[in-house]
């Protein structure tokens, strides 16, 4: 088709681009505020000095645990509002609410004196971490010829992929998940995967890096070291993005499930020759930050995001949202616990035995990924659900069944 005889949209700035972008991105950076916050303020709230510890005591190891941990109750809770809102008024009203309880917590946080106070805060900041959708059509079209800055016919195709896998007149329930095989194998693989992400210690490691830092005991300044495992886990975010649709999901999934499982043995062992040897761990004090840089570059490579896309890569849009909330619901849980339990399985496994069960959950999540988890990159949701139905090979010989009624027909 000559697209020379449509109008052209009018022309996209940059800047415009970059503003939507950002907004988003805005959201999403107050949200790993919310999560790393305690990396550097538990040194201050364990102090006894009323200048820097705004209680004016130290905290308990119990209030320790629940201040790490209510985020993620919070967060279990938020997908399922926003997923009410989102449904009903749409994405934007969506991404607006989410800024409403990281407000209030950020504003509670820099004034409060009292324990209750922050636990307060911390719930409502978990609020935050849900997610949102609506089917709008003819809004999507819109956005997308706006930011492709072409015409109507330009996005035809993106528009027919998105619409390919969408059931505009049937509202989904869980029970329509629970009914089809294929469906049951898609959100197994989405819980999993998830699930593996979070028993792999990284909220827990995010949020207790400086005082993991403190007792390494490093001639580096702990507020430095987890300022620099911080700036490898910016850069390192930028690598998934960049791989995903060049190498595909599986790979990057085993990669980073052997590269992570490496790096907290790695880690393990550095705690047991400190805790449980006379060996002098002092001429090996670099493996800690270095550890903890490979375990955030290779979590970064798949198992902290690809979960969340093949959740949406393997629904339906009439039970997407569902599978999404079920799956948020499942990480922020699991988080919780080993967020919540850190403490206690320092003090009964040792900080070894800690870290190398971070390690075992990353060793089964590689098993996983290389047995259990399809290759969604370049295959229509049609050939997706027919892999989890089927299985690679059957799925192949269905492909070839396909290609051969085809030919017959074009052949009368």
């Amino acid at each position: 088709m000559d697209n020379r005889s449509h109008p052209r949209a009018r022309p996209v700035r940059t800047t415009e681009r970059l503003a939507a972008v950002a907004q988003i991105n805005l959201l999403a950076t107050a949200g790993d505020i919310t999560l790393s916050w305690t990396s550097p303020i538990y040194p201050k709230l364990y102090a006894n000095d009323s200048s820097i510890n705004p209680l004016g005591r130290p905290i308990t190891e119990s209030e320790d645990s629940w201040l790490g941990s209510l985020v993620t109750i919070g967060a279990t809770v938020g997908p399922f509002p926003y997923s009410f809102i989102g449904g009903r008024f749409g994405r934007r009203i969506g991404l607006l609410c989410v800024a409403v309880p990281h407000i209030v917590s950020y504003v509670t946080m820099a004034f409060a004196t009292n324990i209750y106070l922050f636990f307060f805060a911390r719930v409502i900041g978990g609020l935050a971490m849900g997610e949102v959708e609506k089917d709008k059509l003819v809004e999507a079209e819109k956005s997308l010829i706006k930011l492709r800055d072409t015409h109507k016919d330009g996005v035809q195709k993106e528009l027919e992929n998105i619409k390919e896998h969408m059931n505009l007149d049937e509202e989904g329930h869980f029970s329509d998940i629970l009914r089809k095989s294929e469906l049951r194998k898609a959100l197994m693989i989405s819980v999993v995967l998830i699930v593996a992400q979070a028993m792999s210690g990284y909220c827990a490691i995010t949020f207790y890096l400086q005082t993991i830092f403190e007792e390494v005991g490093s001639e580096l300044p702990p507020e430095i070291s987890a300022l620099i495992v911080g700036v490898v886990l910016l850069v390192s975010s930028f690598i998934s993005p960049f791989l995903i649709d060049r190498l595909g999901r599986r790979i990057l999934l085993v990669v980073s499930c052997f590269g992570t499982f490496l790096s907290l043995l790695m880690l393990g062992v550095y705690f047991y020759i400190q805790d449980s040897t006379d060996l002098d761990a002092e001429s090996i004090s670099f493996i800690p930050i270095l550890s903890l840089m490979l375990y955030i570059i290779f979590i970064n490579v798949g198992l902290g995001s690809i979960p969340w896309t093949l959740c949406s890569e393997l629904f339906p849009s009439n039970v997407k949202q569902i599978a999404a909330s079920v799956q948020s619901s499942a990480c922020w849980l699991s988080t919780f616990l080993v967020t919540f339990l850190f403490n206690d399985m320092n003090d009964s496994m040792g900080r070894a035995g800690t870290f190398w069960f971070f390690s075992s959950v990353c060793l089964g999540g590689f098993f996983f990924s290389i047995f259990l988890v399809p290759e969604t990159k370049g295959k229509s949701f049609r050939e997706i659900q027919d892999m989890l139905k089927f299985g690679n090979r059957k799925h192949s010989l269905t492909n070839q069944h396909i290609k051969d009624v085809r030919n017959f027909e074009l052949t009368k």
